[in-house]
Formats: structure tokens, C-alpha cells, sequence
């Protein structure tokens, strides 16, 4: 874990925005890392505390450390203590998001496509490997779907998926024709796997 080519999700404690690094040097002691971004180099300077995700399929490790040199989009933090956050793929929490999806579109074309195209649902909830959504269209078992999940921090989590079950909704939204439709991820990037795993662990500690 935090080995070279890991993408690495950063969270600086004097703002909220998440910035994303890839490591490029890793040793016994320190990590050199690369922003994706280079216009986002002038956030960080030596003795800048960051908080480090990387996510692997047991869940989401964590590190917090500091930078100790920083030259354009690159930077060396030593290698601290991990902490561990673990989430059950089938642990399933309470949502409310907006979102949009399209059968039989790939994730690449989700991601070309405007947030006004597709049919609208609502995320119920949603685990590490899948989801539950409310919409108006009837979905087969086995159907693919591209599926957009608009964020509250703004950035959208992009996934194909594919239909396990839909059944008639069991509230008053029934009567007006709505469905609930369970979801199994069947595709995702890696940077939206850890937009995933940080977002259920903040919908978990809500809770």
C-alpha cells in the first residue's frame, strides 16, 4: 500500500477541496508524489499538513503527514503511521443524491454526456459495491447501465453498473408509478473508487 503508481487522494486541513497525486517514488521512509493537476502545485509548501487516501479493495488507508520539500507538482512527505478505514462491500447507507442514468452506456460515455441527459433518480443508498436508486422506468435484471451520482461537494462519481433487481416502490410513490431499482457496480475509475470510499465513510460517521 502507497507503493509508485498509486493515485492518492489528498485532503489539505485549511481547505475542503480534495486534490488527487500519483506516487512516483516510494521507499522504507519517504513518498515523492506528482499532482495531477499542476496548476493546484501553489496549495502546498513545506510543512503543509495532508491527510493521504489510497484505496484498496479491503478499504481505505489513511495517512497524515507533512511536506517536507515541494518543487512544481512535485513533493516528498515522510511516511507516517496508516490508519485504516474499513467498509463492508455489502454495508449499505442512507443517501439522498440526484443522479441520472442511461442503459447500455459505458462509463466513458457517461462522462461526455450533459447532466441533463439520461433519466433522473434518486440515490437511496449506496455501498462500496452497489446502490439503490428510485426511478419511473421499469429496469430488467441483468440490464447495463452508465449511472452519473451529482455530489454535494459538486464533483459527479461516475459507474457502470448492472441491474440486480426492481421492484414497485412501497411508499406513496408507488401510486404515481416509481420504482426501486438495486444496483451492483460493475465498473468504476480509480479516482471515483476513492471518491466512493470517502464519501461512505463520511455518510458513516453522520450516521
Amino acid at each position: 500500500m502507497f507503493d509508485i503508481g498509486d493515485l492518492i487522494e489528498i485532503s489539505l486541513f485549511h481547505t475542503s477541496r480534495p486534490l488527487l497525486a500519483t506516487i512516483q517514488q516510494a521507499n522504507n521512509k519517504l513518498l515523492v508524489l506528482a499532482l495531477d493537476h499542476p496548476a493546484e502545485a501553489n496549495l502546498l509548501r513545506e510543512g503543509t499538513r495532508l491527510c493521504l487516501r489510497c484505496a484498496a479493495e479491503e478499504g481505505l488507508y489513511v495517512m497524515e503527514t507533512t511536506v517536507l520539500k515541494c518543487s512544481d507538482r512535485l513533493f516528498v512527505v515522510p511516511k507516517e503511521r496508516l490508519g485504516f478505514q474499513q467498509r463492508r462491500r455489502s454495508e449499505r447507507l442512507s443517501c439522498n443524491f440526484l443522479g441520472c442514468y442511461k442503459p447500455h452506456t459505458s462509463l466513458e460515455e457517461m462522462q461526455k454526456a450533459g447532466p441533463e441527459e439520461g433519466e433522473v433518480t434518486y440515490i437511496m443508498d449506496i455501498s462500496q459495491g452497489g446502490c439503490l436508486i428510485r426511478t419511473k422506468q421499469i429496469l430488467l435484471a441483468g440490464t447495463a447501465i452508465g449511472l452519473r451520482i451529482e455530489l454535494n461537494d459538486g464533483e459527479p462519481l461516475f459507474a457502470e453498473a448492472s441491474v440486480v433487481r426492481c421492484t414497485l416502490a412501497k411508499d406513496k410513490d408507488s401510486k404515481k408509478g416509481a420504482y426501486e431499482v438495486g444496483l451492483k457496480f460493475t465498473r468504476m475509475l480509480r479516482v471515483h473508487q476513492l471518491c466512493l470510499m470517502r464519501l461512505l465513510h463520511e455518510l458513516a460517521e453522520a450516521a
